[in-house]
């Protein structure tokens, strides 16, 4: 799929992923995928979300969440796997760690996804 949509005319790809940091298969995925659209002269951007805990395990339940993902309907494995993550994986860089010109980091705990839009469209110039 990140062949065929680096070698189309498509203005953009927004993908989402849970990085494992510490994880070499996850850091060798996400180099990969960042060679794939490199190759055909396209930028990529990094965008880290970072939100408590508690807000994430709220938005896991949320209405758009549970009708866009069924695997959230098991609120108990959902809650467990995000938990299990959170506590055995570093899931964010600390600014100084992540060093490239496209990169944003947005503590959006307090944010609406409409306003944490705003800011990767005012920072990327999009």
């Amino acid at each position: 799929m990140f062949e065929e949509v680096a070698k189309s005319k498509l203005s953009g790809l927004i993908f989402t992923y849970v990085w494992k940091i510490g994880s070499k298969d996850d850091c060798d995925f996400i180099n990969t995928i960042v060679r794939i659209f490199e190759q055909e002269n396209a930028t990529v951007y990094y965008v880290e979300l970072d939100a408590s805990v508690e807000e994430r395990l709220k938005r896991n339940k949320s209405p758009d969440r549970l009708k866009c993902k069924p695997s959230k309907n098991d609120f108990e494995a959902s809650e467990n796997e995000l938990l299990t993550t959170d506590n055995q994986h570093i899931l964010n860089f600390e600014t100084k760690k992540f060093i490239s010109k496209n990169h944003l980091k947005i503590n959006n705990t307090k944010l609406s996804a409409d306003r944490a839009a705003e800011m990767i469209k005012e920072r990327f110039l999009l």
